[in-house]
């Protein structure tokens, strides 16, 4: 699979990202982003790469963003992926090297654009904290719209923070 930008590829993890994503996965200040609380092995990710195959089976998908160098400059996971009601939850990390350069922008419209026309999907769906700015101004950019919020839904740093739901829709679907 081919997912090109003009600055930025999104293609499947593989390898000899490990040690990368090893990283980020066992930075504690983003667990509860993806409600884990335990560190991960570098085993339990190397499963994870090697056992990523389909969309339709795992009903999630993880992609690595990199540069026109090959710098590896963020992850966007699709999860929550629900064929029948032709939705999927997109959630995306950029490394703190990489963001306020626009890669995150491009990285939702590449993975937009796989969501919508080779998914065939009617809706791609955000969960973002109320006190992550940055994702907030990223999603609204990207044209989703904010449709509902969770009160207190996240313990961040001893305080609860509400979760902001966003949607995007496909306008251009096939009936």
């Amino acid at each position: 699979m081919n997912l090109q930008g003009k600055n930025i590829r999104l293609r499947a993890p593989e390898l000899d990202d490990i040690d990368w994503m090893y990283e980020i996965e066992n930075n504690d200040c983003y667990w509860y982003l993806s409600e884990t609380y335990q560190p991960f092995s570098k085993w339990a990710i190397e499963n994870f790469i090697k056992g990523q195959t389909d969309i339709f089976t795992e009903k999630q998908y993880r992609f690595v963003a990199e540069d026109k160098l090959k710098n590896k400059i963020g992850i966007l996971d699709l999860y929550n992926f629900t064929p029948i009601h032709k939705r999927a939850f997109v959630g995306i990390f950029i490394d703190e090297l990489y963001r306020g350069k626009h890669f995150g922008l491009e990285s939702i419209k590449l993975v937009e654009n796989y969501c919508f026309n080779i998914l065939q999907l009617h809706q791609l769906c955000a969960l973002i904290p109320s006190d992550n700015v940055i994702s907030i101004h990223l999603f609204e950019k990207a044209n989703f719209v904010f449709q509902s919020s969770r009160k207190d839904w996240y313990l961040i740093k001893g305080k609860f923070v509400d979760e902001l739901f966003y949607n995007k829709w496909n306008y251009n679907e096939m009936d």
